[in-house]
């Protein structure tokens, strides 16, 4: 899912102490849509998906739709979590913190000018509904325009309803992918941080790792 051009993006790569910048204050007085992409990878499929989906059910969130691919070892599935708003930092950071993280992106879209919109419209309709029924129940036969108005109101509080819900609930996007050797990101290019993805990754990546350190100082 492309991030949103007017929004603000992160990826997996950037410092969480530096870009996951609290935006409690603006989304204060800001009607935001909040959306989130993830890639991870896990040795432990079954514990790893059964986390997700049990951190989503501690924020307060939900599972709209899953998919499940793959035979046993190299399975893949995916996701779209629905987390409160107020919730979206602390589960976007447990995720990082989870599962070993490939890709993760992050996006914004205000919609205060809608939803305003919306509102001021509804507020107009809402009086024009009541002059319009004063004037059609004297005369006890159906109005088109009463008819017509009360159509407006249904169809911008559905709209108003749906902004309402995905402003409430920023969505998660996440893949998980079943792998036997976690893939290297760019955080890990020194020495030091390769050691320590060896040693997620197996006996045989720390040896090769230790092989490499030998030849580079001959």
């Amino acid at each position: 899912m492309p991030d949103d051009a007017n929004g603000w993006t992160e990826d997996a790569s950037a410092d969480t102490a530096e870009s996951g910048a609290d935006f409690s204050a603006v989304r204060k007085n800001a009607k935001l849509i909040l959306n989130a992409n993830l890639t991870l990878e896990t040795q432990d499929f079954d514990k790893a998906s059964a986390d997700i989906e049990k951190m989503a059910a501690d924020a307060g969130g939900y599972l709209e739709s899953s998919s499940l691919s793959g035979d046993a070892g190299s399975r893949h599935a995916s996701y779209v979590l629905r987390i409160p708003q107020e919730k979206f930092e602390v589960f976007y950071e447990q995720l990082g913190s989870s599962v070993h993280v490939v890709y993760s992106s992050r996006s914004s879209e205000d919609v205060t000018e809608q939803y305003t919109d919306i509102e001021t419209r509804l507020a107009t309709l809402t009086t024009k509904h009541e002059r319009l029924l004063a004037l059609v129940r004297p005369a006890g036969r159906p109005e088109h325009a009463l008819a017509d108005c009360e159509y407006e109101i249904d169809s911008l509080t559905g709209s108003k309803r749906h902004y309402d819900d995905l402003v409430g609930f920023s969505t998660f996007y996440v893949d998980l992918e079943e792998v036997q050797t976690l893939t290297a990101t760019p955080a890990g290019s020194g020495f030091g941080a390769q050691l320590t993805q060896a040693a997620k990754t197996g006996t045989r990546g720390l040896v090769d790792a230790v092989r490499a350190l030998i030849v580079g100082a001959v």
